[in-house]
């Protein structure tokens, strides 16, 4: 069936390209052999960002997962480190999206090693 899907596909293309011509138009033909997947694939913006650094292991995939949940906005926010006075949004960010996302024993960690960083980051 791809054969008569081919042919109907061709004879519509030469007649868009006989009205561009008979229009004065130049006609280029681009054949795009990536596949459609790769092209309406977004990049995953979790590894630009400064938490991917700072989870591990299974408590990675965990927040990493809470990531992907995010709106494209909010995950591309993410990719910039706090300056001064964000910090508490980012960590209040976070304690809210991982606090029924993960077990009390990985949120636990993961809010402590965020609290960790950001007292490292606020003293340099």
């Amino acid at each position: 069936m791809n054969i008569i899907r081919d042919i109907s596909t061709a004879v519509k293309i030469t007649g868009e390209i006989r009205d561009a011509r008979k229009a004065g138009c130049d006609v280029r033909i681009v054949i795009d052999r990536m596949p459609t997947a790769y092209r309406n694939h977004k990049p995953d913006l979790w590894w630009w960002t400064m938490e991917s650094t700072l989870f591990t292991g299974d408590l990675g995939r965990a927040v990493h997962k809470v990531f992907k949940g995010f709106e494209e906005t909010t995950q591309h926010a993410l990719t910039f480190a706090p300056k001064s006075g964000e910090w508490p949004a980012r960590i209040q960010l976070w304690e809210a999206a991982l606090c029924d996302a993960l077990t009390p024993e990985q949120y636990t960690a993961a809010m402590l090693r965020l609290s960790e960083h950001r007292a490292k980051c606020e003293c340099a």
